[in-house]
């Protein structure tokens, strides 16, 4: 399904119902297999307000929506993505702001190819996006994902706020973005599967190579398979230290390693402020050996394994190179 006019409203029968919420009833269904998308979103100023779009069952499915990078004021809102090989794959160009608000994304992972496990996947150019009070599950990648790039500025003025994380692999992995800002989001991310290949370590939150001036600020992690949020140089497309990032006011709890952790090396700005690590299992608040210059403010870490650790070594001495 291939929406090619400008300023349209496609509403279904659940349009302007919370997606989020249990209990909704005839839905509206799409289904299609199309490597593309299911639906295709590819004009300015398009709304689309409560419908359930499905894969098709046993069978690898494309993305359940595609918007162009080419254009932008999409409204996305009140509708299930279940059962794609994506749910949503992201693109906007920015010239309008681009809303992502109070859809359930579900489990997600019918997929060939790449950029499939995921709820929203962007990797063509994503700027001015706001993705709000959506509900993520059951993802065997990440609730959002934002691949890494070399172009500089590809994703840009990123907002990602008060939504909920239930049993995905991981809630948000952002690489090569400008101007991302994380704020009250409720993440338990799973840490236990039965299948072998997927049952390895993994960071609720995760900041990689090529992000720059980055916030995260007041969110809940209450479980991890790996670290609760995570800032570090590791990159698809090889390493490099991302910029500019605050830890601010988080709360992260029962990581089955390390709480809080930032390793990315050099003198980046990195500041972790006012956060609270509590019961993970091996250290609360953790700077790696080749961090300089990151500052530890205002935190409180209680009953993990170890609850501070700074393993930088300026002039040969441990934990001197950090405040």
């Amino acid at each position: 399904m291939q929406v090619t006019k400008a300023h349209l409203t496609i509403k279904g029968a659940k349009a302007g119902h919370d997606a989020t919420r249990r209990g909704r009833r005839g839905e509206s269904m799409v289904t299609n297999i199309d490597p593309k998308g299911t639906v295709q979103l590819l004009a300015d100023d398009i709304r689309w307000d409560g419908f359930t779009i499905r894969g098709v069952f046993k069978q690898k499915n494309g993305p359940g929506m595609y918007t162009s990078p080419d254009h932008s004021g999409y409204d996305i809102r009140d509708t299930i993505f279940e059962d794609n090989g994506t749910g949503l794959y992201l693109g906007s160009s920015g010239d309008q702001t681009t809303i992502v608000c109070r859809n359930l994304f579900i489990a997600n992972n019918e997929f060939e190819g790449t950029g499939g496990a995921n709820g929203i996947y962007s990797d063509e150019g994503a700027r001015d996006v706001s993705i709000l009070s959506n509900r993520f599950e059951g993802h065997n990648g990440s609730g959002i994902f934002f691949a890494d790039s070399m172009s500089s500025g590809h994703q840009q003025d990123i907002r990602v706020g008060w939504n909920r994380s239930i049993d995905d692999k991981t809630f948000a992995t952002f690489f090569a973005t400008v101007q991302l800002r994380m704020h009250r989001n409720l993440v338990r991310a799973r840490v236990f599967d039965p299948n072998p290949v997927l049952n390895k370590p993994a960071s609720a939150i995760f900041i990689g190579a090529r992000n720059d001036d980055v916030v995260v600020s007041r969110n809940r992690v209450q479980a991890a398979s790996g670290n609760g949020i995570d800032v570090s140089e590791t990159g698809q497309l090889g390493t490099a230290s991302p910029t500019k990032v605050t830890l601010l006011k988080n709360w992260v709890e029962h990581a089955k390693e390390l709480g809080i952790s930032v390793t990315a090396p050099g003198q980046q700005h990195y500041e972790v402020r006012g956060n609270r690590a509590f019961d993970n299992t091996l250290v609360g608040l953790h700077l790696g050996p080749d961090t300089d210059d990151a500052f530890l403010i205002g935190n409180k870490a209680l009953r993990n394994g170890l609850d501070c650790q700074d393993q930088s070594s300026g002039n040969g001495t441990a934990g001197t190179d950090n405040t």
